[in-house]
């Protein structure tokens, strides 16, 4: 059951570290670089696929994170045998409710997307809040693995 654990909880990091990863390059580095050199009708265009592709793929590290965040819980739970702590019960509760908001995000983000862009944008909405969000979850992700291992 350990081995079965530690691959749920890895999945569980890779697929929260490629969606915080992909907000991170697009937020620190595709959008300024792009803004430096480019028009902005072609950054429009270029934004335009990338949120497509984004969606496609993050909605499928979604459904992976919460899949295997509902397991990791689980599996602490039996590896605390059956009681969490007070801290990581206040930790967990942060994490779910950063997720919440993240994934509240993301679906309100495929609910407009095929509305037309704002004059002058060129980033994918919310990119910036969204990768706030994702640097303190992982943050708490960090905690919770602290506390579960001690």
């Amino acid at each position: 059951m350990d081995i079965l654990a530690g691959v749920v909880h890895w999945i569980h990091l890779l697929a929260a570290v490629m969606w915080i990863g992909s907000l991170s390059f697009v937020v620190m580095t595709l959008h300024p670089a792009l803004k430096e050199k480019f028009p902005k009708e072609s950054i429009k265009n270029l934004s335009k696929e990338l949120q497509r592709r984004y969606f496609r793929i993050t909605g499928a590290l979604l459904v992976l994170i919460v899949i295997t965040g509902g397991l990791n819980v689980r599996f602490a739970r039996q590896a605390m045998e059956g009681s969490l702590p007070q801290t990581f019960l206040l930790f967990l509760g942060l994490k779910l409710t950063l997720v919440t908001g993240l994934i509240s995000i993301f679906l309100l983000n495929i609910l407009y997307r095929n509305e037309p862009l704002v004059e002058n944008q060129t980033e994918i909405p919310w990119a910036k809040p969204s990768f706030v969000l994702g640097v303190f979850i992982l943050l708490l992700a960090a905690l919770l693995s602290h506390i579960h291992s001690h």
